[in-house]
């Protein structure tokens, strides 16, 4: 079969391309080893944080306020809740990389961020234990998006709009062919004009033939109970 373009991996990344694709007109097809929101990804579990006062580098700042644009779209479109902006402390050094680099990006670009010493945190936060040689920044617009319903939000408005979706499907490799690739997977060959790798841990296997190094890293996340809404409202959570 043959479309305009395949996206190779339907996770976080890929599964906001295939909508963006399909909305835009485009005949595309998603293939998947794992049926959509798995838990193989890097997109799985409860949830993950989102800030505009990026402190790894302000140039991503533009790129964050077009995403919080296109997640409100969504949330809207999809009627169900995907983003929560309930802020985010940021606590270290002074001259560290973190609180530095979260003001640089806030002066740059005009965000609201607050500066709290260690004992203001703490009184902020109680729970907290602050050394006295760390200082926070408050982000009020920060939150975060529920990344299993975000990943079935993007996959279901791209269905809506065209897209094709192929999942319980392993690719096992890829070339070019002509003006455009050729993808064969356990099942058979697919023919498209553009390829999109998102492949996620996989995607070292899919891109050594173009020598793009790529070293996987696994990050372990944990989620805490926390004690009731009312408590965390009450407390400036």
């Amino acid at each position: 079969m043959s479309y305009d373009c395949i996206v190779l991996g339907t996770g976080g990344v890929g599964s906001a391309a295939l909508h963006h694709l399909a909305k835009r007109g485009v005949n595309v097809l998603g293939i998947d080893r794992f049926p959509p929101a798995h838990d193989r990804g890097s997109s799985h579990s409860e949830t993950r944080a989102i800030r505009l006062a990026y402190f790894e580098h302000p140039d991503y700042i533009p790129i964050l306020r077009r995403a919080y644009d296109l997640w409100e779209d969504l949330q809207a479109a999809r009627g169900e809740s995907l983003y929560v902006e309930c802020g985010i402390l940021e606590l270290g050094p002074a001259d560290g990389d973190v609180v530095p680099g979260v003001l640089e990006a806030a002066q740059r670009h005009q965000l609201e961020i607050e500066t709290l010493s260690a004992s203001e945190a703490v009184a902020r936060f109680p729970g907290l234990l602050v050394p006295d040689d760390v200082v926070g920044v408050f982000e009020k617009r920060a939150g975060f998006l529920r990344v299993e319903a975000c990943v079935r939000a993007h996959i279901d408005a791209a269905v809506e709009s065209g897209a094709a979706l192929q999942t319980d499907e392993t690719v096992l490799n890829w070339a070019a062919e002509g003006s455009g690739v050729v993808v064969e997977t356990d099942r058979g060959q697919y023919h498209a004009g553009r390829l999109v790798l998102t492949a996620g841990a996989w995607a070292p296997d899919f891109l050594a033939a173009l020598n793009v190094p790529l070293r996987v890293l696994r990050k372990t996340l944990v989620w805490y109970p926390t004690r009731t809404r009312d408590y965390l409202l009450e407390r400036g959570f």
